[in-house]
């Protein structure tokens, strides 16, 4: 996969670092996720495509994302993959080198 997914945080998002600077996803790990078992991608720099038949994990790979920079108030209400105990999301943030790990 490859592609560039970016936040900007503002003031009111209450950034780590207290400034606006733009972070993209230079890697993202999620375990037992919604649908999906295991997920680890590091996007490239461009678009990234996300493709697969029906019931696949698409849908949970972009709300994984959504998860781990929104927070709990973004968490679907079921995250954990049926059968499995715990859901785990990474999340490595920065401009050009890893700067932030979100962990959920």
């Amino acid at each position: 996969m490859r592609g560039v997914w970016a936040v900007t945080p503002t003031r009111e998002d209450n950034c780590v670092d207290g400034t606006d600077k733009t972070y993209r996803i230079l890697r993202l790990i999620q375990t037992n996720f919604m649908r999906l078992k295991a997920l680890d991608i590091t996007p490239a720099r461009t678009v990234n495509r996300i493709a697969g038949k029906n019931k696949q994990g698409k849908t949970s790979s972009l709300l994984g994302i959504q998860a781990a920079i929104g927070g709990a108030q973004q968490f679907p209400q079921m995250p954990v993959r049926e059968g499995a105990e715990r859901a785990e999301i990474l999340c490595v943030l920065g401009a050009e080198r890893p700067e932030l790990l979100v962990q959920r």
